[in-house]
């Protein structure tokens, strides 16, 4: 594998914000939805810095076994495993494509497409780990989902 020669402004740019990937991570306290994400940012910037094709599915995958490697028995967790369903979920049913011939879904469709199938993946595991379900949690995520994207950038 040949490194690009280059290096443009883009290329140290990623190169430059790992660190403060990294630095976020240990200052939000490392959780594991949180020790996912940065791994999966840290995964995409590399590939970016070394010009290499970026996917999505690829970063979720090193980010699990980078976590399983690191202690196993977070497989049995329930915060890696709504975590990492999640973002599955989130993956695969955002890149759905829709019928032939149909007009594409709004965002606002797609939002309530991709939050009931994110909900309903969870149900057996939230079932599992703590023996109850919230019949209001599909309702609570369409309300709190748009609240919390505009509040927490602007934290």
């Amino acid at each position: 594998m040949r490194m690009p020669s280059t290096l443009t402004p883009g290329r140290l740019a990623a190169l430059g914000a790992i660190p403060l990937v990294l630095a976020y991570m240990v200052n939000a306290g490392a959780r594991v939805s949180t020790v996912r994400a940065s791994l999966m940012v840290v995964a995409y910037l590399l590939a970016r810095f070394l010009q290499r094709d970026r996917d999505h599915f690829n970063t979720l995958g090193l980010a699990a076994v980078f976590i399983l490697l690191w202690d196993p028995q977070f497989l049995f967790d329930a915060g890696f495993q709504l975590s990492f369903i999640a973002v599955l979920v989130i993956l695969t049913r955002a890149r759905q494509p829709s019928l032939p011939g149909a007009p594409p879904p709004s965002r606002v469709r797609g939002f309530i497409r991709v939050t009931v199938w994110v909900s309903l993946a969870m149900i057996p595991i939230v079932a599992s780990h703590f023996h109850r379900i919230g019949l209001y949690a599909i309702a609570a995520n369409l309300a709190l989902i748009p609240v919390t994207s505009l509040v927490v950038p602007s934290g």
